[in-house]
């Protein structure tokens, strides 16, 4: 005859399964509150793979977060070349001629950049990274130091405007009188 144990369920689970799994998996499997421990059993593959993709987006935003400035880690050796390559233009550039997009570190030309996101903000206030299938976002403080006065300046009217359109009615000062004006805006979004 069997024994009856009233062993906990986290002792059966330590006995019973090899530990080589992390903690994480186990946390899926079993409900573990308190006294009360039941089993939650089967674990579909969706809700282990979003769990699991979680996890690694908090590890590797830590990870991030340790290098404040996630810039790429680049010494000069000694004959190696001061140039480096533009993937728009296809061109050789020097090193302080190079553009970091700091969100994901892809590197381009000054020159290059600035008529990027001069044409991308024709259309949209959200200038990403001309990389291919990089989905980063360049940030308008980021591009001070090489954008012209004028771009910023139609960057930033952009930008206003969006906010407006995204706002709603609201009230905004007037640059004609000094005073403030009520805009009402009709919604486009569906």
């Amino acid at each position: 005859m069997a024994k009856e144990s009233k062993e906990p369920l986290s002792d059966y689970i330590n006995e019973s399964f090899d530990l080589s799994c992390d903690d994480f998996y186990f946390s899926l499997l079993f409900n573990i509150e308190g006294e009360d421990e039941e089993m939650i059993l089967p674990v579909s593959d969706s809700l282990y793979a979003e769990e699991l993709q979680l996890q690694e987006s908090i590890m590797a935003s830590l990870i991030s977060s340790q290098n404040p400035k996630n810039d790429p880690i680049s010494e000069t050796v000694v004959g190696e070349s001061s140039r480096r390559f533009c993937k728009i233009c296809i061109g050789s550039k020097e090193t302080d001629e190079m553009f970091t997009i700091p969100s994901c570190n892809h590197q381009f030309c000054a020159d290059c950049i600035c008529e990027h996101v001069a044409i991308t903000i024709q259309e949209t206030a959200v200038v990403t990274c001309p990389e291919l299938d990089c989905r980063a976002s360049l940030d308008i403080d980021a591009g001070r130091e090489i954008l012209s006065k004028d771009v910023i300046t139609t960057w930033e009217d952009v930008l206003w405007s969006q906010s407006v359109l995204f706002a709603g009615d609201c009230s905004v000062h007037s640059a004609m009188c000094r005073g403030i004006q009520e805009l009402n805006v009709k919604s486009t979004r569906g």
